[in-house]
């Protein structure tokens, strides 16, 4: 304020942590993992200090399901694994002996099974398994796909089969001007695969995540990194039988040219869909057929999001940024039009009806513009009776508004 002879500092309390991957306790909504660029392997348990875990250049991580608090798994830069068994930061051993030492990717990452916290997946060109991950002196790692001659770059388990068997993996096509991303799936845990870019409907780009609906492993979802500008369009590609012999992709995706980085599905086949950016997160409430950009209008602001974590059990979903740390969607749904059950517009009357939860409160509020206009409360503190409400938007001077949230507490 004075020409430079003196300056305040006005970086508390501003984030800048690089993360390329997180991970979340199966229970406590106040515990999560990340692996940032250069801070190594940090642990988050409700404020907003991260404890150091381990250096270099942390990545992907897994907390287990049985005993979340003693036993976590975390990467570092060229596939280095290691677990705890006890909880603390200093007893970290590594444990991915056996892998191949070529084609060992700098950024890679490692997928835990949901079913078995032994069963972890990672990858070179080829797909790695282990089935004694916490419990074996050694861990074994075995061959458990085919050579793509490319790093392989996004898995996911099917939280629908209680087996754990079926899984896919993606990445780009080893021919740089092939016509389509490399996709693989398999039922039987890796004893055999099948291609499902048969029809070239997802073109050929690092493919940067994979996630199956929750109780439909025929429903499917990836992302796609880079731009259109060389390639066909498209970042979001779904399909509805995944398991066929030749499964339909359709390209979903939202109305932005930019680089998806992850994605995170919620719903018995997928209704509610998130998807990490260059710029932020889009939200759709329907499979994919509208879309809504959640940034600074909700408090996230527009970065590179690297990672999406949602835990089903409790809704918590938390974004890990490349430059503003993390982020967690607490106690706000964010809807478009088509997340209500009707919208009644007579008038200057419009009437919405929208399904709550038995004890919460709801606020819902209303604009004519997204993510720059004034928010005006249509609703206060609506009841949740566990089934519809509707509540009433009359008049005033923005009329009818095109964009609505609903707000609630805990």
């Amino acid at each position: 304020a004075n020409g430079g002879s003196s300056w305040s500092n006005h970086n508390a309390q501003l984030g800048t942590i690089q993360f390329y991957r997180g991970s979340l306790h199966p229970s406590n909504p106040n515990f999560a993992l990340g692996g940032s660029q250069d801070n190594g392997t940090e642990k988050w348990q409700g404020t907003n200090t991260w404890q150091f875990l381990y250096g270099g250049d942390g990545q992907a991580s897994a907390i287990a399901t049985t005993e979340p608090d003693r036993r976590w798994a975390i990467f570092a830069q060229g596939l280095w694994i290691m677990r705890t068994l006890d909880g603390w930061g200093h007893s970290f051993y590594r444990v991915d002996a056996g892998i191949e030492q070529a084609n060992r990717p700098f950024y890679s990452l490692f997928v835990k099974s949901l079913v078995s916290d032994d069963v972890f997946i990672t990858a070179t060109h080829s797909m790695w398994k282990t089935t004694n991950f916490f419990s074996g002196t050694p861990v074994l790692w075995f061959t458990n796909g085919p050579d793509m001659a490319n790093a392989i770059t996004a898995m996911a388990f099917a939280p629908s089969d209680l087996s754990g068997n079926t899984y896919a993996y993606g990445g780009r096509n080893a021919d740089y001007y092939g016509p389509n991303a490399a996709l693989r799936l398999t039922t039987d845990g890796g004893a055999t695969w099948k291609d499902i870019n048969l029809g070239n409907k997802v073109p050929n780009d690092t493919v940067t995540g994979l996630a199956f609906a929750q109780s439909n492993a025929n429903v499917l979802y990836l992302t796609l990194s880079g731009f259109d500008n060389f390639r066909p369009a498209g970042h979001v590609f779904k399909t509805t039988n995944a398991l066929a012999a030749n499964p339909v992709w359709l390209n979903i995706s939202p109305p932005v040219n930019l680089p998806h980085n992850a994605i995170a599905v919620d719903g018995p086949n997928g209704e509610a869909v998130y998807v990490g950016t260059d710029m932020g997160i889009w939200r759709s409430a329907d499979g994919g057929t509208k879309w809504v950009h959640m940034g600074p209008e909700v408090g996230m602001p527009n970065v590179v999001v690297n990672d999406l974590q949602l835990n089903p059990s409790n809704g918590r979903l938390v974004a890990f940024t490349f430059g503003r740390g993390a982020f967690a969607l607490v106690n706000t749904t964010n809807v478009s039009e088509l997340a209500f059950t009707s919208i009644q517009i007579s008038g200057s009357d419009v009437l919405l009806t929208f399904k709550t939860v038995l004890g919460r409160s709801y606020l819902v509020r209303g604009s004519d513009n997204v993510p720059f206009g004034s928010w005006f409360a249509v609703a206060n503190n609506v009841p949740g009776t566990g089934n519809p409400v509707t509540v009433s938007d009359s008049g005033g001077a923005l009329h009818p508004k095109r964009f609505y949230q609903v707000l609630t507490s805990p």
